[in-house]
């Protein structure tokens, strides 16, 4: 019933996501959440690591997508932003993931693939393992020793046109903004 919501997110799930909660606002009993206050609270919404562009030139979105269910959202999402497909894929999991499902959905999309490890966690699956396990989807695989150097491999392919799609672990997200950031990106 309600027209004109903002939703600052992007990604084709947060419609339905804006959705759920605003359902779920009006099933609370003994509180009075009003129209204003819901469309003040959608507009101002952020969610790191989720469709979210930290860099314009080249394009760069990071999202946290790391088991098939979010892959598919991403996906999705993805080519409806980038119907060409051809984006670079920047990839980084954890051991504990269906990372081969993950990769299934995902390499359609890519000009290229680059797999790094996720620095700093015990759990991370290395970059050539998940490199070898991505090659039976693409033909197109490299591997990466650290994060900026994952990231010079992508701007190197992306070129300063292009589009970097990085996505996984949330734990290794955080390093690649770091990176963005030093290169004055």
């Amino acid at each position: 019933s309600y027209r004109g919501l903002t939703v600052p997110l992007s990604g084709l799930f947060q419609a339905r996501n804006a959705a759920t909660a605003i359902e779920a606002v009006r099933q609370l009993r003994g509180f009075s959440v009003g129209e204003d206050d819901m469309r003040r609270g959608l507009r101002a919404v952020q969610w790191p690591g989720r469709m979210q562009q930290i860099c314009s030139r080249p394009v760069i979105v990071i999202d946290g997508a790391h088991n098939p269910n979010a892959a598919r959202q991403l996906r999705d999402s993805a080519r409806r932003r980038w119907p060409e497909g051809k984006v670079v894929e920047l990839v980084g999991v954890l051991a504990d993931k269906d990372f081969s499902e993950v990769g299934h959905l995902m390499a359609p999309l890519a000009k290229c693939i680059v797999t790094v490890t996720p620095p700093d966690n015990p759990r991370a699956l290395d970059a050539g393992a998940l490199a070898d396990c991505l090659r039976q989807y693409h033909g197109h695989v490299s591997t990466a020793d650290s994060v900026p150097h994952a990231l010079e491999q992508a701007l190197d392919a992306a070129g300063p046109d292009g589009a970097i799609l990085a996505f996984g672990s949330l734990s290794w997200l955080g390093a690649l903004r770091r990176a963005v950031e030093e290169r004055g990106l």
